[in-house]
């Protein structure tokens, strides 16, 4: 994951700015499709969170070879509130979601409810 948060850029600055402010899915499966796949996960150890900062993105000038670990070759996005759509999706691979979690820092139990979308999940 941390690949992405370090080479996926969000020029639209849709659901973030990108790096540790954040980007959306789409974007992250495009990166990982055109770039063959994601690097094993040494290649881009974690950074603290706290810092807001992400390391380089590595090979993008086409001078470094990194080998690939973990590919795709497409998505699809599944309308919204669309329970068999998804479901057909979660039989065809991994399924990734967008909730609004603004609300959730102070969440302490209870069904949390709310109207916008601000973070990713797998």
């Amino acid at each position: 994951m941390n690949e992405l948060t370090s080479c996926v850029s969000n020029p639209r600055s849709c659901g973030g700015d990108g790096g540790c402010t954040g980007a959306t899915a789409q974007l992250a499966f495009d990166y990982a499709a055109q770039k063959g796949g994601l690097s094993d996960i040494w290649m881009y150890p974690y950074l603290s969170g706290t810092k807001y900062s992400t390391e380089e993105c590595k090979g993008t000038n086409g001078t470094v070879y990194l080998p690939k670990k973990a590919s795709i070759t497409g998505h699809v996005n599944v309308p919204k509130n669309d329970a068999a759509a998804l479901m057909e999706a979660i039989s065809k691979g991994p399924v990734a979601v967008s909730v609004d979690a603004t609300d959730w820092w102070m969440y302490a139990g209870g069904v949390c409810a709310g109207p916008d979308i601000s973070h990713a999940g797998r």
